[in-house]
């Protein structure tokens, strides 16, 4: 629904594939998904003001 939803937003512009889309509840949860596909353990990441801890 949601992947229909967006494409129909954007126009058709963009296809969207329901397999790849994450729901998350707020900018920091989809912030730490993100940071954990994207780093090894070890690094760290710089994140810019303001930033509200969950």
């Amino acid at each position: 629904a949601l992947a229909g939803f967006m494409r129909q937003i954007m126009q058709g512009s963009v296809s969207f594939d329901p397999s790849q889309m994450v729901i998350t509840s707020g900018a920091t949860p989809a912030m730490e998904i993100l940071s954990f596909c994207l780093a090894d353990p070890g690094n760290a990441f710089l994140v810019p003001s303001p930033y509200y801890p969950g």
